[in-house]
């Protein structure tokens, strides 16, 4: 299984979870009430778990209040994540590889 790394970023006073993935980086505001940036990370998050199930780990865990509400955000985001690759992959909705890889996931799947 894949591993993302995560950070707690602080600007102005504004904490917020990073998450680095391949198509760009996924931030989620932990001291804010933004809905908006919440619904905008969750959906970059499914488009990248239809591509293959993954985890989250902080790259460095502090021991300061939003590092710690990090931790736990992740253990329930991990959790979802599993749950929702399930069954996107239970519907056929996960995205099928490219190229080489496509080639040989088709003829795996064949046999």
């Amino acid at each position: 299984m894949e591993m993302l790394k995560a950070m707690v970023e602080n600007a102005a006073d504004k904490y917020s979870l990073r998450i680095k993935v391949e198509s760009g980086d996924v931030v989620i505001p932990l001291s804010d009430d933004n809905a908006i940036a919440v619904k905008s990370a969750f959906n970059k998050l499914i488009q990248r778990i239809r591509e293959g199930e993954f985890k989250i780990q902080l790259d460095k865990e502090g021991n300061d209040l939003f590092s710690m509400v990090a931790k736990e955000y992740l253990t329930q985001l991990n959790k979802e994540i599993r749950e929702v690759h399930r069954q996107i992959k239970e519907f056929g909705l996960l995205k099928e590889p490219t190229g080489d890889t496509a080639i040989g996931y088709r003829h795996l799947g064949d046999s």
